[in-house]
């Protein structure tokens, strides 16, 4: 009766409320507000590099630089002390008063915000509001990573103590500065969704740009419209996890390689300012994961969409002096990226064994290549046992995994929605489709190929299959009247490859709705750790030599510090500020 008394109380039922209410608003701000405050601040530091005539592009171009300064910065000091947590607090600031102070010479004025912002509010909504976190590779090393970073210099010959920290993402080292304190993990989620908003921005610079030109195809819009809500309900059961913000990343850059290859888009000067928006894009999605070098062949792309007979134009068109800053920060960032995992693992691209050495605190090339069989051999088979992949007898079980199943039922369907499109525009509209570059069509199947024969895990190649699926479409949208030239016609019809484009990425994100995330969630373990010692020869730690913790009946550390999968067999050494690991012991 007292129970039911107060379930009947007004106040009671108002307090509720306002509380959920209240908890709700705080949430909105949370993973609303703070991913575009830090888009905007990475903008600010990164504006020096930009020299853009396009206020979009430059807005863009100056947040993808930022967060490549953001990762070359914290490379470059943890190779010598640590980073702690907070420096966000410092960064973000100073970000915005350098925002401020450039934003008349790129252009940045009230009006443009105020056309991005819907493009960035609907970026974060979809990435929040979803139902699953997917943490378990957070749990095993990005977590350990950005604990090393925190507390120490980079450690020489860190992979010896677990072989995935030896693995260098650069989306943690631009997570690092902005970490909040205690073991809530927000700061992985925050800093990942100011990533998708940057890819969200690109598609509307972009689209601005093209629509801003010409007349947009209404039968094109329609098509892509009802081709997004039938894919989005084959594709809703993929999930992406961590591996979304590269991807994303690249697919971004195949966007504005795909708008370049449209030279009537851009006067000479815009041309250039778009390819160093280009160039930084496929940097930013290098140094997040290396399997993305193959984006290099987007670099290529519009240098080569003329006809052949003027394939010199759009080198003219491109003027090498202002891209000079961003080039130095792509160079400097990957140099710093490689250097760092040297001293971590020994080689400079990692599990790759021709890029390692042996001795030392090295991994070793035996090792290394033993790390890619397992990777592999789970992405083809489900299974670490790499004997299985020597043989074709993985193909059916990998076949038939539901992720694949799906992302070949996309490809497909893309496929075939895209010839019945062209068909119908040929048909009804009596216009003939237009055609794209060859080297965008080399880069779809390329990276599918390679993505085919590295690790053909369904969450490691969907920006490939996204981004063949936009070809696919794009000539269904962008088509010219009979007997004119691509050139002559381009003025008609011109946001078609954005509009295919901004398809495929908004399904992507949709996944991640359908799909689902939880947030907030925490670095805490609910199983047992124990401590082991490490022989210390130096005496590091007294007679005890070296204490680190592993978990039971596990491989997940969480946020436990400093934690291994498992009892390692070696012995560990201070050099200078760094601790050096080296084994096995003999």
């Amino acid at each position: 009766m007292e129970g039911g008394g107060r379930m009947n109380d007004p106040t009671f039922g108002v307090a509720q409320v306002v509380g959920r209410l209240l908890r709700l608003a705080g949430e909105v701000a949370l993973w609303t507000i703070v991913p575009i405050i830090i888009v905007i601040a990475l903008a600010g530091i990164g504006a020096w590099a930009v020299r853009s005539a396009q206020a979009e592009v430059a807005l863009v171009t100056a947040a993808v630089s930022g967060a490549l300064v953001v990762i070359a910065g914290v490379t470059l000091l943890n190779l010598f002390v640590a980073i702690p947590r907070g420096p966000g607090l410092l960064i973000v600031p100073v970000g915005l008063i350098a925002l401020m102070l450039s934003a008349r010479r790129l252009g940045i004025d009230r009006a443009v915000l105020l056309r991005l912002t819907p493009w960035a509010l609907f970026a974060t909504a979809i990435y929040r509001f979803g139902r699953r976190s997917l943490a378990y590779d957070a749990f095993l090393y990005h977590g350990g990573i950005l604990e090393w970073v925190a507390r120490e210099p980079t450690p020489s010959g860190l992979g010896l103590l677990h072989s995935r920290f030896a693995f260098n993402p650069g989306l943690a080292l631009l997570m690092a500065p902005f970490r909040s304190t205690g073991t809530d993990w927000n700061h992985h989620v925050l800093v990942e969704i100011a990533v998708v908003v940057i890819a969200f921005l690109v598609l509307a610079a972009m689209l601005h740009r093209a629509s801003g030109t010409g007349e947009a195809s209404v039968f094109g819009l329609i098509a892509a419209v009802t081709t997004l809500a039938t894919i989005f309900l084959m594709f809703r059961n993929v999930r992406v996890g961590m591996d979304l913000a590269p991807g994303l990343t690249i697919l971004a850059a195949f966007a504005v390689a795909a708008t370049l290859s449209r030279q009537a888009f851009w006067s000479d000067r815009e041309r250039t300012s778009a390819f160093a928006l280009l160039g930084v894009l496929v940097a930013f999605a290098v140094v997040q994961k290396t399997s993305t070098a193959l984006g290099v062949l987007l670099l290529l792309a519009p240098l080569f969409a003329g006809s052949r007979s003027e394939w010199r134009q759009p080198f003219r068109s491109i003027e090498i002096r202002q891209l000079i800053p961003v080039l130095l920060l792509s160079v400097a960032a990957g140099v710093l990226m490689a250097a760092r995992t040297w001293v971590m693992s020994g080689c400079l691209v990692y599990p790759v064994a021709l890029t390692c050495r042996d001795g030392g605190g090295a991994v070793g090339r035996e090792q290394a290549a033993a790390e890619s069989a397992v990777i592999l051999s789970w992405a083809r088979s489900g299974s670490m046992d790499h004997l299985s992949t020597r043989d074709f007898s993985w193909v059916e079980r990998w076949y038939s995994d539901l992720e694949w199943d799906i992302a070949f039922r996309l490809t497909v369907f893309a496929v075939l929605v895209g010839l019945v499109v062209r068909g119908i525009g040929w048909l009804v509209a009596g216009r003939r489709p237009a055609r794209l570059p060859g080297l965008l069509w080399a880069y779809a199947f390329l990276s599918l190929a390679f993505w085919f024969v590295a690790a053909p895990d369904s969450r490691f190649g969907f920006s490939s299959f996204l981004a063949l699926g936009a070809l696919v479409l794009a000539p269904a949208f962008m088509v010219e009247p009979p007997g004119t030239s691509a050139r002559r016609s381009a003025g008609r019809v011109r946001v078609g490859p954005l509009v295919s484009v901004t398809a495929v990425l908004a399904v992507t994100f949709a996944s991640v709705l359908a799909g689902g995330r939880y947030f907030p969630f925490s670095g805490e373990v609910a199983h047992p750790m124990q401590s082991d010692v490490l022989l210390s020869p130096t005496g590091l730690a007294g007679d005890e030599g070296w204490r680190y913790l592993f978990p039971v009946g596990s491989d997940q550390c969480g946020d436990a510090f400093p934690c291994a999968p498992g009892p390692r067999d070696l012995t560990v050494e201070r050099v200078g500020g760094r601790l050096v690991f080296r084994g096995p012991v003999s």
